[in-house]
């Protein structure tokens, strides 16, 4: 399944390791960083003759930390990652808008990928 090859891709960039969460981190997640990762789309890429048995999905991809520069450095491993996945063709398809959540005071950084899978 492409998210849990997604979550193999990621899981090493965190600090403790292992911190990625599908849609959401848990409740009173501690400190350190984690990256939470949302699959957008799932579209099948089809041509004249029908289904080309491929797939893709777009993921958007929030890297957060108590400092703006980590949540910053934690994106561009995210973008590095992606970009030397030889398993799967994938595509920066671009930043989201930097935030800072009001209650926890947490930086996220943000990117969408696109990933051509079966």
């Amino acid at each position: 399944m492409i998210d849990d090859e997604v979550y193999n891709l990621l899981k090493g960039l965190t600090t403790p390791a292992n911190r990625v969460y599908p849609v959401a981190a848990p409740e009173n997640i501690g400190a350190g960083d984690y990256i939470v990762v949302q699959r957008i789309t799932t579209v099948p890429e089809n041509h004249l003759e029908g289904s080309s048995g491929l797939y893709r999905s777009r993921f958007q991809v929030n890297a957060i930390s108590s400092a703006f520069e980590a949540s910053r450095s934690l994106l561009d491993s995210v973008r590095a990652a992606f970009a030397g996945w030889s398993a799967r063709q994938t595509l920066h398809l671009g930043d989201n808008p930097d935030t800072q959540d009001e209650v926890t005071r947490l930086f996220a950084a943000s990117s969408d990928f696109a990933i051509w899978h079966d």
